[in-house]
């Protein structure tokens, strides 16, 4: 068995058609709240044999939230 450890920015993108909001170029995006997120279904994330996973401590969270004008959505985690 073989062990090695990443580091990884994970971006997630979907549509969420059910968003309201405001008119705009669907290649332009906007940054949100990232007090919105707990109000937004987000997909569930796996990753198969996965043995551990740690999350780096930081003094402000590393997670930005941007929508584009066709109501998709870019979740980026540290």
């Amino acid at each position: 068995m073989m062990d090695f450890t990443i580091q990884m920015v994970m971006r997630m993108f979907w549509y969420e058609p059910r968003l309201s909001i405001p008119e705009f170029p669907s290649t332009e995006q906007r940054n949100l709240n990232l007090g919105f997120v707990q109000k937004l279904w987000t997909p569930d994330v796996y990753m198969m044999n996965l043995r551990k996973s740690v999350s780096p401590q930081l003094y402000s969270p590393a997670i930005s939230l941007n929508v584009f004008g066709d109501k998709r959505l870019r979740y980026s985690k540290l």
